[in-house]
C-alpha cells in the first residue's frame, strides 16, 4: 500500500478542517481516510488495519494533482537515524573499523519536507551533502524482538534524501 499525507490545495473542507487529507495512493488518487482517523500516524498502527481497510472502502478520492505534498508521516513520534552504516561511509569520516557499530542519532520532525517541496539551507553552510535514505515506518510498539520477527513490525518503509551540512556536523567521543 502506498500511504501518502498532502494538503488539498484550494479545499478547507477536510475532516480535519485544514485541507489535510492522507491515506493510500490508488493509481492517480489519494483515498482520503481522515473522515475515520484523527491522526495520519493512527492510520499506520498495524493493529488498526481492519479498520483501515473499512475506512478505505468510504473514502473520498482526490487527485495526486491538486495535493500539495507533505511529509507521509507528519510529526512521527520518534526518527532514529543510522549513520555510518556502510564501508565506503565508515573509511570516509575515518571509522574504518570493521565491525564498528553505527552511529544512532535523532532528527526532528520540522526538519522534513513533502515531495518536491523546496529545502531551505541554513546559512552557515554553502552546500548540502546529498544523499539517498531508506525511512523504516514503524507500525506498532515493539521492543526485543528477534531478527526473524522484526519485519512484522513494519508497517511500510519510503525513500528520503537527506540534505546534510558536513561542515556543521559536531562528533563526539567516548574518553
Amino acid at each position: 500500500m502506498r500511504f501518502a499525507t498532502g494538503r488539498h490545495v484550494g479545499h478547507s473542507g477536510s475532516s480535519a478542517g485544514r485541507g489535510i487529507v492522507f491515506g493510500p495512493i490508488v493509481e492517480d488518487h489519494l483515498v482520503d481516510v481522515s473522515h475515520v482517523f484523527a491522526d495520519p500516524r493512527d492510520a499506520l498502527d498495524l493493529a488498526a488495519r481492519p479498520v483501515l481497510d473499512r475506512a478505505i472502502a468510504s473514502g473520498a478520492h482526490v487527485a495526486v494533482d491538486e495535493l500539495r505534498w507533505l511529509p507521509p508521516v507528519p510529526m512521527p513520534r520518534r526518527i532514529l537515524c543510522i549513520g555510518v552504516n556502510y564501508a565506503t561511509h565508515r573509511a570516509e569520516s575515518d571509522r574504518s573499523a570493521e565491525g564498528e557499530q553505527p552511529v544512532v542519532f535523532t532528527r526532528f520532525a520540522s526538519s522534513f519536507v513533502g515531495h518536491g517541496e523546496p529545502i531551505e539551507r541554513p546559512p552557515v553552510s554553502d552546500q548540502f551533502d546529498f544523499e539517498g535514505e531508506l525511512a523504516v515506518v514503524i507500525g506498532r510498539r515493539a521492543r526485543y524482538l528477534s531478527p526473524a520477527d522484526a519485519l512484522s513490525a513494519v508497517a511500510g518503509w519510503t525513500c528520503c534524501m537527506d540534505g546534510t551540512l558536513r561542515s556543521g556536523q559536531v562528533l563526539t567521543v567516548d574518553v
